[in-house]
């Protein structure tokens, strides 16, 4: 990774929190990268509660709402208000919203990754999970907040913060054990 002002996840910034940068990124691409991979490509059927449901078949979409709660096997997404968009049988985008909406997603060293945002955006022919709005991931106690985090699950390229964003990253580690 470059080392750049214009990176907020850059050498620097995880030199100065007093972590090696290479394993604050395992860390969180491990957490970036489970969550939307699990949620599609498990083999797991998907449940979804919510208190009403609508279903275009024109546009291949379905929108739930109230007390949204989609889970699949230990992963769990907990919103609002969840749109999903399907193309052939599969699913092309999600789009959660709550207040905010949360996600919890088993990991393979089983641990979990937790999440949360004003709005959750995976899509999944390009490849991007988009979570916009006070957004924060967590793992093992290590934390990344901003107000938008991008994650390329095709790349594993990640950006928080930037021109599109109204505040600094922020970026908490714990203490090795």
């Amino acid at each position: 990774m470059k080392k750049s002002a214009s990176n907020p996840l850059s050498l620097a910034t995880a030199s100065i929190l007093g972590q090696p940068p290479s394993r604050f990124l395992f860390i969180l691409g491990l957490t970036l990268f489970m969550l939307p991979t699990y949620a599609v490509k498990s083999p797991q059927p998907v449940k979804i509660l919510a208190d009403v449901v609508e279903v275009n078949q024109k546009n291949l979409s379905s929108t739930y709402r109230g007390n949204v709660k989609l889970t699949q096997g230990a992963m769990q997404l907990k919103a609002d208000k969840l749109q999903v968009y399907t193309k052939n049988g599969a699913l092309q985008r999600l789009k959660a919203e709550g207040n905010p909406a949360h996600f919890t997603a088993p990991l393979r060293d089983k641990s979990l990754a937790t999440g949360e945002a004003s709005i959750v955006n995976l899509n999944s022919g390009k490849g991007i999970l988009l979570l916009t709005g006070n957004a924060k991931l967590t793992q093992m106690g290590n934390t990344l907040h901003n107000d938008r985090i991008e994650y390329n699950l095709n790349t594993g390229n990640l950006k928080a913060g930037g021109k599109n964003s109204k505040n600094r990253v922020e970026v908490i580690l714990q203490p090795s054990k």
